[in-house]
């Protein structure tokens, strides 16, 4: 019987929405630029922040980890704050923004009210709830999002809104990446789709090759954020238990894992991802560390990044980690788009 990976009809029909945000994510980045530009930013204009704090939760912290990375040499520190409070930092030159898609996130809505009580500039991003309520009766400036997606599948319209406003307002960065990112999920798209069999489609590969094992998802500090979304992604869409870990960091901890019982360590499946502008030391160093896994993991695979500037590798190796994640829970019978565990821990209290 052929895998339901050959049949891209079935793939379609039991993806669903996931699927269908994630063949529109080029044009879901376009969208974003487009919000962000048009937002009403109320003075925040050539604020010129000391630092910058993205309050948020799960899919809807994704966007500010990956600006954090993306920006990482900025003259503006990026932090991401996830939970009931804002670190105690955060003053009246610290802009705050939060993000919740659903605009009803608990945590969220503590951390917006700190914010509010701290005196600091404030931009919210989201799509509906008490988070828009309040930012419209505050007049605090404010990114509507679209409705109708799963927080995680709305990330292009998150992150991309956010780099747009923060462009208007002066932050310091690399903007001409934004239009090279986007041309490279474009090319890369067609590569991906449901429609291109197994062999020509890496993120199929990738799904049949991690099928049966439990990944561990290790990445250069740059794509740290990719291989956390990646980690997620695997947990949401797949149902698996999955961790990820940065380098160099695992080179002084994560690798001792090898030296495990060789019954566990022969279900666990290593995925690196690899960056072409790593440094020559870093290159160096991972490949070591490939071989050492390779001993003695049940298997190792290499994902790596597309393209020249830094925000095109980090969103091309995410995009191939997304459509991973879908057709690895279609291999496994999974609906990806259902969180009915995540549902239990919120009726909690």
């Amino acid at each position: 019987m052929a895998s339901i990976l050959e049949r891209a009809g079935e793939i379609r029909r039991r993806g669903g929405a996931l699927l269908e945000a994630l063949d529109a994510f080029p044009e879901g980045c376009r969208e974003g630029i487009r919000l962000g530009e048009a937002a009403e930013l109320h003075g925040l204009e050539g604020l010129k922040p000391r630092c910058i704090v993205v309050a948020g939760m799960g899919g809807s912290a994704m966007g500010g980890l990956l600006l954090r990375d993306w920006l990482l040499d900025s003259s503006t520190p990026i932090y991401v704050s996830a939970g009931y409070h804002l670190p105690g930092f955060v003053d009246d030159e610290t802009l705050i923004i939060v993000v919740s898609y659903s605009g009803n996130t608990e945590e969220t809505l503590s951390a917006f009210e700190e914010a509010v009580e701290r005196g600091c500039p404030i931009l919210t991003v989201t799509s509906d709830g008490a988070l828009e309520r309040l930012s419209e009766r505050r007049g605090i400036p404010l990114i509507r999002l679209p409705t109708g997606l799963k927080p995680r599948a709305s990330l292009p319209q998150q992150f991309f809104s956010m780099t747009a406003a923060l462009r208007r307002i002066g932050v310091d960065a690399p903007w001409h990446e934004l239009e090279e990112a986007i041309g490279i999920l474009e090319e890369l798209k067609p590569k991906l789709t449901p429609e291109t069999p197994p062999e020509e489609n890496e993120a199929k590969t990738l799904a049949l090759k991690l099928k049966g094992f439990i990944p561990h998802i290790y990445a250069p500090r740059r794509l740290g954020a990719v291989a956390y979304r990646f980690r997620t992604q695997l947990n949401e869409n797949s149902k698996l238990p999955a961790c990820s870990t940065p380098l160099p960091e695992g080179f002084h901890n994560a690798v001792m894992g090898r030296e495990g019982p060789e019954d566990l360590l022969s279900r666990i499946a290593a995925i690196i991802l690899r960056d072409p502008g790593e440094e020559s030391r870093l290159r160096d160093r991972i490949d070591a560390f490939r071989r050492l896994l390779e001993e003695r993991f049940g298997r190792v695979l290499e994902l790596w990044a597309w393209g020249g500037g830094l925000l095109s590798r980090m969103l091309s190796a995410l995009y191939i980690g997304d459509y991973t994640s879908v057709y690895l829970a279609l291999l496994y019978g999974f609906d990806p788009s259902t969180t009915e565990s995540i549902e239990i821990l919120k009726r909690v209290g």
